[in-house]
Parts: C-alpha cells; sequence; structure tokens
C-alpha cells in the first residue's frame, strides 16, 4: 500500500464490536476488516497463510478469505473488529497482515472514541424507533 491509495479512496465504517473470544471474521468481497488488540495478544489466521501472532493490530482484506481471530486459551486478550468498506468498490486497496504503530495509546483511544460513539448512534436509533 502506498500514500496514493489514500488519496482515491473513501473508508466507509460499517461495523465496530469489542471482543474477549475466539471468532472467524466471514469477510463478504467488498469489506475489509482491522483488527486492533487492545490487551494481550491473539493468533490470526488466513486462508493459505501461516497464522500470525499479533499484539497490535491487523488488517484483513476479503482476497485471503475468512480471517480466524484465536485467544490464547491459557490468556485474557481483548481486541476490537473494525469492519468496512472502501470506495469506490473496485479501488485498488491492498492492506493485508500485520499493521504496527508509532503511538498505541492514540489507537486506543481513537477506537474508545469509535465505540463510544457508535453506541450512542445505535441508542439514539432504538429511541427513535421506539418512540415511532
Amino acid at each position: 500500500m502506498h500514500s496514493q491509495q489514500l488519496v482515491q479512496i473513501i473508508p466507509i465504517l460499517d461495523q465496530i464490536c469489542s471482543s474477549f473470544t475466539s471468532q472467524t471474521i466471514d469477510g463478504s468481497a467488498d469489506c475489509h476488516a482491522l483488527i486492533v488488540v487492545r490487551r494481550g495478544y491473539v493468533t490470526i489466521s488466513a486462508q493459505d497463510q501461516a497464522a500470525i501472532v499479533c499484539s497490535q493490530a491487523y488488517a484483513c482484506h476479503p482476497r485471503y478469505g475468512p480471517s480466524v481471530i484465536q485467544v490464547p486459551r491459557s490468556k485474557e486478550a481483548e481486541y476490537v473488529v473494525i469492519i468496512y468498506r472502501v470506495l469506490p468498490e473496485k479501488s485498488s486497496w491492498t492492506l493485508h497482515g500485520p499493521l504496527s504503530a508509532i503511538s498505541e495509546i492514540k489507537i486506543h483511544y481513537m477506537v474508545d472514541e469509535l465505540l463510544r460513539t457508535t453506541q450512542e448512534i445505535h441508542t439514539y436509533a432504538e429511541d427513535d424507533e421506539t418512540s415511532q
């Protein structure tokens, strides 16, 4: 991935959720995922690729099929999965694999804010539905 790709795309957030348990991310052909590890570590494997121990972040590209996130049985881990789409749909977005950050603290603050604001949006939407 290079900076020119960032100029040509618009990421659209579909879903964000926090988890403590193992799961499989079955992304559709146009859904990408970011996994941000908040505490501990997880093991991530994609189709036909070796498993990777991840303690910071990982990008899942739909080209590599479902991604399996495994939490170690002997340790606790917390991670956030951010599912997003890229517009235009046929753009050449190639982000996949382990990611690292210069400032993990800033990433965790941004993830906290995303979780908080999406929760508020869902709460407001539910209140609107019940009032109608």
